[in-house]
Formats: structure tokens, C-alpha cells, sequence
């Protein structure tokens, strides 16, 4: 059933709020306090609703750091970037390089051929510890192009090859000289 203010519970029960052009003003929280009451704040129809920001499912966009001690490399979010043949463009103007990065007659530069695919997840492990000696988290990457799957060696054999949770999709791009 589509929402209306003639088929509005509050109106139903208590009956007619103040309306505008189709738009009501709602139901006051108390007879001292006006602000509208949380059910007429949600709806649609009201005057004060702002309709909420999609959640995203991951914060994650993009960082560089040394995943793996051979120096320091972009991680993409492919949500961020989908086509590889994008993201060197992407690259310099996320963060805001020289666009000299990308000619191939200024000697080192960002190629399609420098980026790679790979899988990331945040991850908190106990030999991982913050300031005050907590087990902390962080995200972590796997070179490849192949989603990570849980080992023949698993201890539940319905899971054994299956894709594991949590892994989302990324680019790797190792910094060169043209940085």
C-alpha cells in the first residue's frame, strides 16, 4: 500500500495534522515540545524528512601502504574504479598528481600494465595489538585474481573451496619512480 496522508496510522488515530500542499506538518512530541514525533520524522510526507544517506556497505575506498615489504602500493576499492584501464587516470586525479604521470615520453609513468588485481579485508587479529595492548585490526591484501577460498585442510568439509566472507575485490598499483 502506498503511503498517504489518508492512510497515515497517526492521523487515523489522533486525526488531522496541519498540511501544506500535500505535505503535513505532523504530530508535536508533547503538548509542550512541537518537534515532530520520531514515527512523523521518518515518514516521507513530512515537512521535516530528510531522506537518509544509502549506507555503504564498506568504508574502504582506497590508501596506499607496504602490504607486503616490497614498498609501498595503491589499494583500490574496484567499487571506486571498476575498469583497470581507468585507474591510472584515476589515480593521479584522486590523488592529485601531476598528470606528467601518465605521458609515456616523460620516461617512468603509470601503464595499465602496472595494475594489478587483488582481494582485501579488514581483519582484527590478536598478535596485532594498539597503544594500550588491545588486539587491533586492519585491512589486509592478497595478491591475485582469484578470490580467497577456504583450504582443502578446513575443519568443516562443507566449507572446504568454498569463497570466504568478507574478501571484497581490489586494484594494486606499486609506486615507481614516476611518483
Amino acid at each position: 500500500m502506498q503511503r498517504t496522508l489518508e492512510n497515515c496510522r497517526l492521523i487515523k488515530r489522533l486525526g488531522t495534522a496541519i498540511q501544506y500542499d500535500g505535505v503535513c506538518m505532523g504530530f508535536g512530541v508533547s503538548e509542550i515540545n512541537d518537534e515532530p514525533c520520531r514515527i512523523c520524522k521518518q515518514c516521507p510526507l513530512n515537512n521535516s524528512y530528510e531522506k537518509p544517506e544509502p549506507k555503504r556497505k564498506r568504508k574502504f575506498t582506497w590508501n596506499t601502504w607496504n602490504y607486503d615489504g616490497d614498498g609501498e602500493a595503491y589499494i583500490i576499492g574496484k567499487a571506486e574504479c571498476a575498469k583497470r584501464e581507468d585507474v591510472p587516470e584515476w589515480i593521479v586525479k584522486t590523488d592529485h598528481l601531476d598528470h606528467e604521470c601518465l605521458n609515456p615520453a616523460h620516461g617512468a609513468y603509470i601503464a595499465v600494465e602496472d595494475v594489478y588485481p587483488g582481494w582485501c579485508k579488514y581483519q582484527i587479529r590478536t598478535d596485532w595489538e594498539d597503544c594500550d595492548g588491545e588486539s587491533t585490526g586492519g585491512y589486509f591484501v592478497e595478491d591475485g585474481g582469484s578470490r580467497p577460498v577456504y583450504s582443502q585442510m578446513h575443519k568443516n568439509p562443507d566449507k572446504r573451496g568454498n569463497p570466504i566472507p568478507g574478501w571484497f575485490p581490489v586494484w594494486i598499483v606499486r609506486k615507481g619512480e614516476w611518483y
